[in-house]
């Protein structure tokens, strides 16, 4: 497998690029990670309250496994159902950064510019969150 993305310049007046070489993982279950996004919507305690709530399977460290699987996947859920899929908002403001860089490239209009820094103000709005 090989691949070419093209990256957004930084402080430079080059475009990197990344070039990836080797096979493709295998499907295996993505990892879990924590959000700190979820931290600051008005719902995230609320939801953590009522699914810890619910009854436990087992006793001890069991049931305290038990209770962090089911709230991975509320988790999940409540994740998708209230952000969307944010990699692909990312994805699509860094897609569209790169077009309009080189529309500025082509032509260095105000209008161009001022494209690109919405743009830009846009894609670091999308990694914040």
């Amino acid at each position: 497998m090989f691949s070419v993305e093209h990256l957004n310049r930084s402080s430079s007046d080059h475009l990197p690029l990344l070039v990836s070489i080797g096979a493709r993982k295998s499907s295996s279950p993505r990892p879990f990670h924590f959000q700190h996004m979820w931290i600051e919507h008005p719902s995230f305690i609320d939801m953590v309250r009522q699914d810890w709530s619910t009854p436990p399977q087992g006793y001890g460290m069991e049931s305290f496994a038990w209770n962090l699987k089911c709230l991975k996947a509320a988790l999940r859920k409540w994740n998708e159902e209230v952000f969307g899929d944010v990699f692909m908002a990312v994805r699509y403001a860094k897609d569209r950064v790169r077009d309009l860089e080189i529309a500025y490239e082509t032509l260095q209009s105000i209008s161009n510019w001022e494209a690109l820094h919405l743009a830009l103000a846009e894609l670091f709005s999308k990694l914040r969150t």
